[in-house]
């Protein structure tokens, strides 16, 4: 039986076909061109497979560098009984040592968004016989060791190492399972994702329910990333509990300054830079605050606003240890403060210029001693803040 199957792969499937195949398939899926720069040979334990070594996928026309994607390894695997057909069906992929850049152009292009080849005429001759008996009905993806950078326009590469990812098929899509580090520290990842054809098309939004977990934190996020001209764009429901700051660790050391425990239960929308959290439930240092938030990037100087309310309001619980070291400096002109703001809603605006202000929610304006007190405690976190001066 092998040996009969290894005969049609050499005699119907050589090495350069193969090699061609691949090409073909994905550029027109893509648009972007495909190459093989390694060795290509057919593997046939313990599955039947191609194997490949630098392999690599074009970037967009205005991207930073010529490849999107670049692949040290990789073993595809394909269905034995379609190649006695004279047919090359490909329903498992291996990958391994993949280098992956994400970017935007800072204008609205996401080197994500591909452009197949439009459809062609009616009277165009038909397809090659290669181009029509090659199939693509992927049952598993496994990847390792896995480096995403994402970039923002000019500014600079983010990335998050992904130690291991399988990615297997269902109905409404594929579940997900992968371990992935964010500097530090190292997260777990498992749920559901939409299917892989709803990217590569661009016409509908790609739906997750992803759920997260790592030392003292678990988060999860369900929604849709828009495709197509929506790309970049997410709307999700998000829920986290974060019992300590060590979560955080990827925002940098200032980080610190986040009180703890943290729960928040928000919908997110994020589009052009501008993410929005609205309606926002948090407990923080065991206080509760509704509201909402949101965070403008797009311009020079990061801009956030926030509406909260609380009933009642301790302000000297939520100093992390920035805060804390601040007011250390400060010669200790807050040590003890208890500046509690009872049934007001607190208004800031962080940038630059920071301004507060208060009213009841009764709508009566809050005391000049009541906003003095928000002001004063509020000066450390501004003072912390990590964003610019």
């Amino acid at each position: 039986m092998f040996g009969a199957i290894y005969v049609a792969i050499v005699v119907a499937f050589p090495p350069a076909r193969l090699a061609s195949l691949l090409a073909n398939k994905v550029q027109s899926a893509t648009g972007r061109e495909f190459r093989i720069d390694g060795d290509l040979s057919i593997r046939l334990f313990p599955s039947i497979a191609a194997q490949a070594r630098d392999i690599a996928l074009g970037n967009a026309t205005w991207g930073s560098r010529a490849d999107m994607l670049r692949v040290q390894r990789a073993a595809i695997d394909v269905s034995p009984g379609a190649l006695l057909k004279g047919e090359f069906r490909i329903v498992r992929i291996d990958v391994e040592g993949v280098d992956a850049l994400l970017e935007s152009d800072g204008a609205g292009r996401y080197n994500w968004q591909f452009t197949p080849p439009e459809s062609a005429p009616a009277d165009t001759k038909p397809a090659p016989q290669d181009a029509r008996t090659t199939r693509i009905e992927l049952e598993r993806v496994v990847a390792s060791n896995v480096l995403v950078a994402y970039r923002d326009g000019d500014s600079a590469a983010r990335t998050l190492t992904i130690k291991t990812l399988d990615l297997r098929s269902n109905d409404n899509g594929s579940e997900v399972a992968l371990a992935l580090s964010v500097g530090t520290q190292r997260w777990d990842v498992e749920g559901q994702v939409g299917p892989g054809a709803i990217l590569l098309e661009g016409k509908e939004d790609w739906p997750f329910d992803l759920q997260l977990a790592s030392d003292g934190a678990t988060v999860s996020a369900k929604g849709a990333v828009g495709t197509g001209e929506r790309a970049g764009a997410v709307v999700a429901d998000v829920s986290a509990d974060l019992a300590t700051a060590a979560a955080l660790s990827a925002l940098g050391p200032d980080a610190a300054w986040v009180p703890m425990p943290l729960e928040l239960r928000t919908r997110v929308r994020y589009s052009q830079r501008k993410l929005r959290a609205e309606p926002l439930h948090m407990s923080v240092a065991g206080q509760t605050i509704e509201g909402r938030m949101a965070l403008n990037t797009a311009q020079p100087r990061p801009r956030v606003d926030a509406v909260l309310a609380a009933r009642s309001l301790d302000l000297t619980k939520l100093g992390g240890s920035a805060a804390t070291s601040k007011r250390g400096e400060l010669g200790g002109r807050e040590q003890g403060a208890r500046a509690a703001i009872r049934r007001h809603t607190v208004a800031f605006h962080c940038g630059s210029l920071f301004r507060a202000q208060s009213r009841s929610q009764d709508g009566e304006p809050a005391t000049a001693g009541d906003a003095a007190a928000v002001r004063r405690a509020w000066t450390p976190f501004v003072d912390a803040w990590p964003g610019p001066a």
